[in-house]
Order: structure tokens, then sequence, then C-alpha cells
């Protein structure tokens, strides 16, 4: 049997995402290389959920197992509410992207907020187990209230395959 026949090992896989924003995760393939992601998450009092398209290569022949993935989607949050009872009175952190002193996930004023995504990650799906475990990269745009880039979102899922 040749390798692009095994490459596939699932069409479903639902789990957990762990990383930022905290969540859950489902993959459906539709073919061999074309999928849908669809990621629903939290950071704080936010809430959001990620549509994505996934286009799937498998680079090593002697390994069907392995994949890499990249794609695009949306996104809508619900994000915000938090005022001082996130950061008090006293100083506030500088190594995240700041509108107004803030994150744009822990805003003032509670906002929906929507924009498009881009995903870059592998996973590996075991052969002796319904287990897929990937890492990915995912950057975003805001197009609502704080519009600009947020910065990358990196996790690692556990999905458990169907």
């Amino acid at each position: 049997m040749a390798p692009a026949a095994n490459a596939q090992a699932y069409k479903n896989a639902i789990g957990i995402r762990f990383g930022s924003p905290f969540g859950f995760t489902w993959k459906h393939l539709f073919t061999e290389k074309h999928g849908l992601e669809l990621i629903a998450g939290a950071r704080g009092r936010s809430f959001e959920v990620v549509g994505l398209y996934e286009y799937h290569i498998y680079p090593a022949k002697r390994a069907p197992e392995f994949d890499l993935y990249f794609g695009g989607g949306a996104h809508v949050g619900f994000y915000g509410g938090y005022g001082d009872r996130y950061y008090g009175s006293g100083p506030k952190p500088k190594d995240r992207k700041f509108w107004n002193g803030r994150p744009y996930w822990a805003y003032d004023d509670p906002y929906v907020g929507v924009g498009l995504d881009a995903i870059i990650g592998c996973s590996y799906t075991f052969k002796n187990a319904p287990i897929n475990l990937g890492i990915d990269y995912k950057p975003a745009v805001s197009l609502t209230k704080y519009y600009g880039f947020l910065r990358g979102d990196a996790a690692i899922s556990l999905r458990f395959t169907i």
C-alpha cells in the first residue's frame, strides 16, 4: 500500500488545546490534504471561537503519520470587562501588546472583536492509538475596535481521533 493512502489516519479528531487561549479543538479532514479546524477557548474573562481552513502536507514518506499544515480563517471574540480588577493600581506588565495599558483581551469596556487568523503547525497521529498530537502558531489581525496585529498564539493540541 502506498504511503499516501495511509497519510490520513482519521476523519475527525476532538481534544484539548493547551496554550493561549486554553480550550477545545475539533478537526475534520475532508480529504487527505484539506481540513477544517474549530477552536473555542478562553483566557481570563474573555472567550473566542476560531474557524480555520487547513492544507496538510506529508513530507516524510517513511512516516506518513507526521504532517505539516497551514491555512487561514476568522475569529469572533468576546473580550474585556476587567477595569482595575485585572491590574489593580500597581504597575502594568510590559511584555504584551497593549492598548491604553491593557492587552486586547483585558480592556476596560467589554466588546466583541472580529478578525482574520492564520495558522502553521505540525501534528503526529499515532499508529496504534487513537491519538493526534499537534503544535501550532496562530497569529491574528483584529478588524474591530482595536485594529491591527494581535500577537500570535502558540499551543499544543492533544486530540482523540474518530
